[in-house]
């Protein structure tokens, strides 16, 4: 409790280094110029008016100066969204700007809860055709907010400007302020240097060293442990088995990627993929690649981060018109087959805990000639999201794996573990220590804290907090592990900002909490009990972290608990799937952080009558041999009717059987990102069956999807015949007759 209240201090004392380590390089701060262009609107005109050389977006003039509130002097910029279909927007004069540099904006704004608008660095020719466009959210808080970002000048580039627009689908109110574009003085090509192996005493990172001597143990006391190991086995087996003349077939030089349409139906990528890793397999048309038919006979070359040149085959094609798909006429049908065999590697972590646990060497040489095969690769590859590639690491999405930092973050988890656990087996050189930690972990931390730990989707946000924290306990830097949990996109600051104050994920979806919270538990377990090293000093310095001390942490695993319907399974409500549970799996990791009678119970509750005889990898390594769930009085917390007004959900129960009935009532604002415009919607239960259906959730790309986020298609009340608004503030119903409801 200490340690969280004295970084509560110490926050407001940095929090202007803190809005530098956002986006910055790994060594520290952007370095900037002189600023190109400064905005503080205090010589723009009265109240009313626009500012001079700033243009309309749309026709929906409802941008201009106020006096109402400003960051700085009297003036801000007040933008008035009350259109729930069409933006609002502001452009700025045109500011002259050069290919290929890096552009940094910052700005500031004010905006009330769920008032969220966004801020744009926009990129022009010679021609004056808009030739990119990149966004920055900026959510309202009730305070005045800092942005800072960055992005590279595409190539073509003559001049840049600073457009602040509200969102298409919502409606919103806000003010802009003090808004300041510089050139970096960062080359697109961050620098590399040789590092030595880092001073760091292993394992430090999610599994210790008394907890591999408890998985030990359980192992010996319990059959289920037994499984675990063999199931790590089996699981390991992949890399302990292939030759070493075969590395460069599963982590090949040139970069995989994802998104590839079928090019023969059009299917979108993302349901059209089946097959193998030599041959991709169309589900809806039966197309196989490699065909003859479809040779890779065109090229795109690219310079990669360390400035050489990378030459990616294609399929050129007719562009998909398919709802969900690329729409575009590159095909890498041999980028998508290389994508499927580096996804193996989040299989690596097995190795490395099977040598933990038996003390087998050649795991450990596995994990070895594994990372020392990626370390020569990976800082060759391309970042790049679903349809782009760039030059550097700034655009917030982009990976390297797959096109998502999502999937780096997932697979880095497992590689830093491995690497953790392996350290001291004897098969690592220095030589081959520096060469790791440069290839890898160095490079995946540059990768991640070029842009915010928050993420592109903010659900992905938990996932790159806990690789980034693992990937600098292995670098043993300060930096990377201050970006993975300093508010305002750290972990401190996430949890607070995206979890209401029921422990429930903003979005209102069971799905998408589930996918937040199931990587949430990686940061505070791996930095528990983190000290810097002597070289930082105070303030800066962390001592005996201990993140769980948060008290919002107490309520987040046990959430979703409380709302367990009749049938077993979750509502579907807002973008949730029919059929999500509550995973036991959460409750045994709240157990492990809060040890009481009560969340023991809930364990043995959500672990049903198997409790005596199932454990996974995380009780292998957690869970007391000793403790057995089985042994306790079940306790469920979704037997009573309540109403949790963080998240906006009641529930109506006559129990927690099958036999039960139950009224589920969705009350709350709409979730932003996921949520439904469905206010009131109910779900009804009886007879183990959902019997007053939603429809829920069928994928992002699905065709069923627009309809799926209508007002038509839920069990809700509505006003004159109208589907309700997006709205970003409150929700404001308008009559037919043009004037509000009453």
């Amino acid at each position: 409790g200490k340690v969280f209240l004295r970084m509560v201090v110490r926050i407001t004392m940095i929090g202007s280094l803190l809005g530098m380590l956002l986006g910055a390089a790994p060594t520290g701060t952007w370095p900037v110029s002189k600023p190109l262009f400064a905005e503080d609107f205090e010589h723009c005109g009265d109240a009313g008016a626009v500012p001079e050389g700033w243009t309309f977006f749309t026709n929906t003039r409802t941008v201009s100066l106020s006096r109402e509130r400003a960051h700085s002097g009297s003036f801000s910029l007040k933008l008035v969204d009350i259109d729930p279909k069409r933006a609002v927007g502001l452009r700025s004069p045109r500011i002259p700007a050069v290919a290929e540099r890096i552009y940094v904006v910052e700005w500031w704004y004010w905006g009330e809860e769920r008032n969220n608008q966004s801020l744009y660095l926009e990129f022009w020719n010679k021609a004056g055709h808009r030739i990119s466009g990149t966004s920055f959210g900026c959510s309202g808080k009730g305070r005045w907010v800092r942005g800072r970002n960055r992005v590279a000048a595409p190539a073509g580039t003559a001049s840049l400007t600073v457009h602040v627009n509200s969102f298409s689908t919502n409606r919103a109110t806000g003010w802009f302020d003090d808004i300041v574009v510089y050139a970096s003085s960062l080359k697109n090509t961050l620098k590399r240097k040789p590092y030595p192996p880092a001073a760091v005493r292993h394992p430090c990172g999610l599994y210790r060293q008394e907890d591999v001597e408890r998985a030990r143990r359980n192992i010996e006391k319990h059959a289920w442990a037994r499984e675990v190991l063999n199931s790590l086995r089996r699981s390991a087996a992949f890399w302990h088995d292939v030759p070493e003349d075969k590395l460069t077939y599963w982590i090949p030089d040139l970069t995989p990627f994802r998104v590839v349409d079928c090019p023969a139906c059009g299917a979108g990528w993302r349901f059209a993929w089946g097959g193998t890793s030599e041959k991709l397999v169309c589900r809806k048309c039966g197309f196989t690649w490699p065909n003859p038919d479809y040779p890779e006979s065109a090229s795109q070359t690219f310079i990669d981060p360390l400035g050489m040149p990378q030459v990616i085959p294609y399929y050129r094609g007719k562009p998909s018109t398919e709802y969900g798909a690329a729409k575009t006429d590159v095909y890498r049908l041999s980028g998508h087959l290389r994508h499927r065999r580096v996804g193996r590697l989040s299989g690596l972590g097995a190795a490395g805990k099977v040598y933990a646990l038996t003390g087998d060497v050649s795991y450990a040489a596995t994990v070895r000639r594994v990372l020392l095969r990626l370390a020569r690769v990976y800082p060759h590859y391309l970042p790049h999201d679903w349809n782009h590639v760039y030059r550097d690491y700034s655009n917030l999405q982009s990976g390297k794996l797959s096109g998502w930092k999502l999937a780096d973050a997932g697979i880095f988890i497992q590689l830093a573990t491995a690497y953790d656990l392996t350290y001291n087996s004897g098969v690592y050189s220095d030589a081959d220590k520096v060469l790791i930690e440069e290839g890898c972990f160095r490079e995946f931390a540059r990768l991640m804290t070029a842009t915010s730990p928050r993420g592109c989707c903010i659900n992905d946000g938990p996932t790159a907090m806990g690789a980034g924290a693992l990937a600098g306990l292995m670098l043993g830097d300060h930096n990377t592990i201050a970006w993975a949990i300093e508010p305002p996109d750290g972990f401190l600051g996430f949890i607070e900002q995206y979890f209401v104050r029921d422990g429930h994920w903003y979005e209102a979806s069971p799905s998408y909490e589930a996918m937040s919270i199931h990587p949430l538990y990686v940061t505070p377990e791996a930095l528990r009990g983190y000290s810097d090293p002597p070289s930082v000093k105070p303030p800066e310095r962390y001592d005996n972290l201990d993140l769980l001390a948060h008290p919002l942490m107490k309520k987040i695993l046990l959430a979703s608990a409380h709302c367990v319907m009749p049938d077993g399974n979750l509502p579907p409500t807002n973008d949730s799937t029919w059929g999500a549970h509550y995973s036991w799996h959460w409750a045994e990791k709240n157990a492990f952080w809060y040890p009481t009678s009560k969340n023991r119970r809930i364990l043995a509750w959500a672990m049903g009558g198997k409790a005596s005889s199932t454990g996974d990898e995380y009780a292998l390594f957690r869970r007391d041999p000793d403790f057995d769930p089985g042994k306790l009085d079940p306790l469920s917390p979704a037997a009573d009717s309540q109403i949790q007004p963080g998240v906006g959900w009641a529930m109506l129960r006559s129990g927690d059987t099958s036999s039960d009935v139950a009224l589920f009532l969705d009350f709350g604002p709409k979730g932003s990102g996921h949520g439904h415009p469905d206010r009131l919607n109910i779900i009804y239960y009886d007879y183990a069956t959902e019997l007053v259906t939603d429809l829920g959730y069928l994928g992002w790309g699905h065709p069923n999807h627009p309809w799926l986020r209508c007002t038509a298609s839920h069990n809700e009340v509505i006003v004159d015949g109208q589907p309700q608004g997006a709205a970003g503030g409150e929700v404001e119903l308008f009559s037919g007759r043009g004037g509000p409801v009453q």
